[in-house]
């Protein structure tokens, strides 16, 4: 029989490559705010969390939905766009920077570690895109135009 391999984990160190973005503080404070209000289930509000997240220096765009149980690791290092959504139970899980695009749902669970593009709908674990989203809305002066042409 042949010799099983072993790893020895106690040589592993990433404190010199690793670059967490904020100090202790920062990130412990942002541990117990991410516990309360993002990942409890408890916490149905939606409305306080895009504010949560720019007071930890993320960007956030106008209508972004964040609902219950979602675990941000990173703020700091999140940009999300115009219109998204964020669904139950997703990971974002930006160990460098991550940035989410406009008009994006994030379905329900999915983990997600790469950019989002805009205009898609995005799930599973690693999320990938599943469909676009195609912008059926027009101007009302092109709408009416369009009509009249008909």
């Amino acid at each position: 029989m042949s010799e099983r391999a072993t790893v020895d984990l106690s040589r592993f160190d990433n404190s010199k490559t690793f670059d967490p973005g904020a100090g202790l503080v920062k990130r412990t404070i942002w541990y117990f705010t991410n516990a309360l209000f993002f990942l409890n289930p408890c916490f149905p509000f939606r409305s306080p969390k895009p504010a949560l997240l720019r007071l930890f220096g993320a960007r956030v765009g106008k209508g972004v939905v964040i609902h219950p149980g979602v675990n941000i690791k990173f703020p700091w290092k999140l940009s999300i766009g115009d219109h998204s959504w964020i669904g139950q139970r997703v990971w974002l899980d930006n160990l460098d920077r991550l940035t989410i695009g406009s008009n994006v749902v994030i379905a329900a669970g999915a983990v997600v570690t790469k950019d989002v593009p805009d205009n898609c709908v995005v799930g599973g674990i690693p999320a990938k895109v599943i469909s676009t989203i195609e912008n059926d809305l027009e101007e009302p002066e092109e709408a009416a135009a369009a009509e009249e042409a008909e």
